[in-house]
């Protein structure tokens, strides 16, 4: 799953032409009711041993998808 989402955010970022378009995909993703948002509030229902893991996975997205976009922003200016 984790590794879809990273999939289709770089085929998104990909196509981004203007800043707006960067703006509504890191709200799409990073937003409160964002994709990874929705990941971390949805660990509550994992197994407790299963959390750690999963929960390092989505922080790991995270803060890619952050750095991606910081990076494609500065190629837009």
């Amino acid at each position: 799953m984790i590794e879809n989402l990273q999939k289709t955010f770089l085929e998104e970022v990909e196509s981004l032409k203007t800043l707006e378009d960067l703006t509504q995909v890191r709200v799409k993703y990073l937003g409160r009711k964002g994709i990874i948002t929705a990941q971390l509030k949805s660990l509550s229902s994992l197994p407790l041993e299963e959390r750690p893991i999963v929960g390092k996975k989505i922080n790991d997205l995270k803060n890619f998808i952050e750095d991606t976009l910081t990076e494609k922003e500065s190629i837009l200016k």
